[in-house]
């Protein structure tokens, strides 16, 4: 399985923990991590999500998602079919709905690393 993680949830790690969702979100995005770190799921990255990284303008969170990123065993490039699909979804009359919002809780369960 391949699981891509985006900007904010490479973030979490360095996101202040005083809140309790943002310390569960952290420690899921802490299994997925363990995981990839196992070989039993490889981590994707992405041209988009690389750039965005780097424009991050708090060094300590840069790095660190720079750092998460060279875990990812495949990187994907964005061609121009990607870049006329983004267009498209970028139209307010094309209704976009979250992918995962379909997906059961069980389906994204990972063991715990403890």
């Amino acid at each position: 399985m391949r699981v891509y993680l985006d900007a904010c949830c490479l973030s979490r790690l360095t996101d202040d923990p005083l809140h309790a969702r943002i310390r569960e979100e952290a420690e899921a995005v802490e299994r997925v991590l363990a995981a990839a770190r196992r070989g039993m799921i490889g981590l994707l990255s992405s041209e988009a999500l690389e750039d965005e990284v780097r424009r991050n303008p708090f060094m300590e969170r840069r790095v660190e998602a720079q750092t998460i990123l060279s875990l990812a065993v495949a990187r994907v490039v964005i061609d121009a079919p990607m870049k006329r699909t983004t267009r498209k979804l970028g139209n307010p009359r094309i209704p976009v709905r979250n992918p995962l919002s379909s997906i059961k809780e069980q389906e994204l369960w990972l063991p715990s690393t403890s």
